[in-house]
């Protein structure tokens, strides 16, 4: 199993998280992004996510809201 987690990173950044797992042909790739504020880059991402060629997962941490999406959901959930 093999997981790059990454707080707050660019587009840039997960574009290259992929590659680095499909090269290291491990079964079980996961790429995870954390945010703690929903500024413009982040639906970029997201977007990049959802077509990811590696399983991945969103959560987004700020001061009024608790959320996480699991790529391929309808939408993101609350988190309580």
């Amino acid at each position: 199993m093999a997981i790059e987690v990454g707080l707050n990173h660019d587009l840039a950044h997960l574009q290259a998280d992929a590659p680095k797992l499909l090269n290291s042909a491990v079964e079980h790739s996961y790429v995870v992004h954390l945010v703690r504020d929903r500024s413009d880059g982040v639906q970029a991402a997201t977007q990049y996510l959802t077509n990811c060629p590696v399983r991945s997962a969103y959560a987004c941490l700020t001061a009024g809201s608790r959320l996480v999406e699991l790529v391929g959901d309808a939408s993101p959930r609350e988190l309580v």
